[in-house]
Parts: C-alpha cells; sequence; structure tokens
C-alpha cells in the first residue's frame, strides 16, 4: 500500500524531468578555449537567443499562471464542497446533491492548462539550455570557492547567481502549475479526491465523515408499490436512495406497531455499481421484488407500521441507525427517514451483510411473519 500511494505521487511529478534536462547536456557540452572572433559572434547569438527565449517565455509564463489562478479557484469551490460533503449539517438533501454536482464541476479535466504547462516547461527548459551554455561560455564552468574580492570574481559569481535564481524561479512556478494541474487541496493537506471516490461510503468513512448526518440526508427509501397496469392488484417492492453511493450497506426492517410490536420483514443489501459523470447526485432505485406478497402488503397498507435502517461500513460494523415514518401516496405506500436513533451494543442483523457478495451490488429481502 505505501509503494502503491508513493509511486503515484512520483507520477504526478515525472513531468517535472523535463526541466532538469539542460543540466544533462550541460554536463555533456565541450567548451574549448576560442578567440575574440569567435566569441563575439557567440555574443551576438546568444543575446538575440536570450531576447527571443525572454519573449517566448514571459508571455506563455503569465498565460499559464492566469489561467492557473482561475483552477485556484475552482479548487478552492471544490474543496469547500468536499467539506459540505463530509460534514453536511446545515445542508438538506437537495444541497446535498448540488455539492456533489458542483465538485464534480470543480474537478471537470481541461486540455488548455496541460498543454500550457508542457509547453511552459518546454520554454523554460531551453532557456536554461541556452542560458546555460552562455554561462559556460564566460566561465568555462570554473567556479572557485576561496573568497575573492576581486571584480571578475564578483562577476563569475553573480551569473551563477543568476543562473541558480533563474532556475528556482522557473522550477517554484512549474511545481505550483503542477500541483493545481493535479487538484491540490488549497484549504487542506494532500490533494483532492476524484468524484468516484466522494461517492463512496468508505471514503467517506475513512476520512472521519459525520456518518449519522450524511446517512441522515442520504437516507433510503423503502416503496411498496401497487401497480396499477395489471388486472389484479400486483405489489412490488423498491429500495431508492437519493444520492447514489457506492459500498451502502443496509439493513431495513419493517415493523407492525399495532397492538405487540413485531418485524413484518426485511430489506437488505450493498450498493456497489460502476458510477458514470452523468449519475453524480443523481438517486438511485431498484425494485427488489416484483411479485411481493399480497396480505403483506394489505397488512402495511392498512395498518399502523414504522421501520428502522441500520447502516455498516465495510468490516460490517454497524455505523448508523434511524427510524423510519410510513407515508402513503396513490398506488405508493413507504417509508423515509423520520428521526436519527442510537446505535445501541446489541446488532443481530450484521450476519446478513457478511452473507453477501462484497464485489458487487445485491439487494435482498426476507419475510419476518407470516400471513395465512
Amino acid at each position: 500500500m505505501f509503494w502503491r500511494k508513493l509511486l503515484k505521487n512520483l507520477n504526478k511529478w515525472k513531468s517535472f524531468i523535463i526541466i532538469l534536462l539542460p543540466f544533462y547536456f550541460m554536463s555533456r557540452l565541450k567548451i574549448h578555449k576560442i578567440d575574440s572572433q569567435v566569441y563575439d559572434k557567440y555574443k551576438d547569438i546568444v543575446e538575440v537567443i536570450s531576447w527571443l527565449f525572454a519573449g517566448i517565455l514571459s508571455l506563455v509564463a503569465f498565460a499559464t499562471i492566469f489561467l492557473a489562478f482561475i483552477y485556484e479557484n475552482k479548487l478552492i469551490i471544490a474543496s469547500k464542497n468536499l467539506k459540505r460533503i463530509l460534514k453536511p449539517y446545515v445542508l438538506n438533501t437537495e444541497e446535498l446533491r448540488l455539492s456533489f454536482s458542483e465538485y464534480q464541476d470543480s474537478l471537470f479535466g481541461d486540455r488548455t492548462i496541460n498543454i500550457l504547462y508542457y509547453v511552459y516547461l518546454l520554454t523554460a527548459a531551453s532557456s536554461l539550455l541556452v542560458w546555460g551554455t552562455a554561462v559556460g561560455l564566460y566561465t568555462q564552468y570554473k567556479v572557485s570557492f576561496i573568497i575573492d574580492f576581486s571584480v571578475g570574481s564578483f562577476l563569475v559569481f553573480g551569473i551563477y547567481l543568476f543562473f541558480f535564481i533563474l532556475f528556482v524561479l522557473f522550477s517554484l512556478i512549474a511545481i505550483a502549475i503542477n500541483l493545481i494541474r493535479n487538484y491540490k487541496n488549497p484549504l487542506d493537506k494532500g490533494f483532492l479526491p476524484s468524484v468516484s471516490s466522494i461517492c463512496d461510503m468508505d471514503y467517506i468513512i475513512d476520512k472521519k465523515g459525520d456518518l449519522k448526518e450524511f446517512t441522515k440526508k442520504n437516507c433510503p427509501v423503502i416503496e411498496i408499490y401497487c401497480n396499477p397496469l395489471v388486472h389484479v392488484s400486483k405489489y412490488e417492492l423498491v429500495f431508492l436512495i437519493p444520492i447514489k453511493v457506492n459500498n451502502f450497506r443496509f439493513v431495513v426492517t419493517i415493523f407492525s406497531s399495532d397492538g405487540e410490536e413485531e418485524a413484518l420483514f426485511k430489506c437488505y443489501g450493498i450498493l456497489k455499481e460502476e458510477l458514470f459523470s452523468d449519475e453524480v447526485g443523481r438517486n438511485f432505485s431498484c425494485t427488489v421484488e416484483k411479485d411481493f406478497p399480497r396480505k403483506l402488503a394489505e397488512h402495511i397498507l392498512y395498518n399502523n407500521c414504522y421501520g428502522e435502517i441500520k447502516i455498516y461500513n465495510s468490516e460490517c460494523k454497524l455505523i448508523a441507525r434511524h427510524v423510519l415514518k410510513k407515508e402513503s401516496k396513490k398506488h405508493i405506500t413507504y417509508f423515509n427517514y423520520f428521526i436519527e436513533a442510537e446505535i445501541g451494543l446489541k446488532d443481530n442483523d450484521s450476519n446478513l451483510i457478511k452473507k453477501l457478495d462484497n464485489n458487487n451490488s445485491l439487494f435482498k429481502w426476507q419475510q419476518e411473519k407470516n400471513f395465512e
């Protein structure tokens, strides 16, 4: 895991090799003693090339830095939305959905900054090579560490100091642009995660998000739908979650609250599917049972009932628990979020999650009370 993370981080900086290439070429460069005529010729060529590269570099650097600052503002928006997603205290479900959508828009890739970044690197590397060659022409690459207060020594020192400062400035600009290009989090340590990562319960758990608050704002709904299009009323059991997130493990139990409280049925499963870009922030629904028992459905329809949902992590440990209330519309009876409940110490429903395949989405249900 450590080496994989290290290689991933190094991969983000492989482009920086371009700005180091001039030093390799200069180390292979052979500068021989030349007469004054040839020296003057080289001097004129260096001046022309320096002016050309200075002009090109200033334009490229300005355009790249300007565009990078625009992207920096987008990353600030993305970082704020990430904080809202992890701890959505002041958000309702629709605002949470909007935060997912805005985060995706803020991280939408653009070729322009990548093209300008590599153009900047090539221009900076070419400038360093030309000016480094000029330094060698003037100094024969001879550096003395002996303190000498002569004019010549100060001029040589100034030439190398200028070249060193130039290299540092080029490098710092390249580092800053590369950080922005790789989505450096401007408000926190590290880099911003991909959109698919934030749409994953395991990531939210790993980043210490408020799981109770998040699942409260993104609490699933259990529907019992009466299909009116068939001659004899047919009931279906439907699972719906307002915002699609992967690795969502849950167990829903529906109870009868008339007289003695008893469990009627359980619906449980794990949501784990490939998330496409156009699905970010959208809801997800799945028909768990297309032929739900009529007597069980009618008992729920005409009697007082309530539900309970338990949500689990990858280790099948209970992380959140909510009470669901029953509501009815035409052809639909559904259970949605009502109030947060204490997690408690005892939990026997985790065994249902342990039996599921952890690599694929799967939704099941089981009847707890039989109706003759």
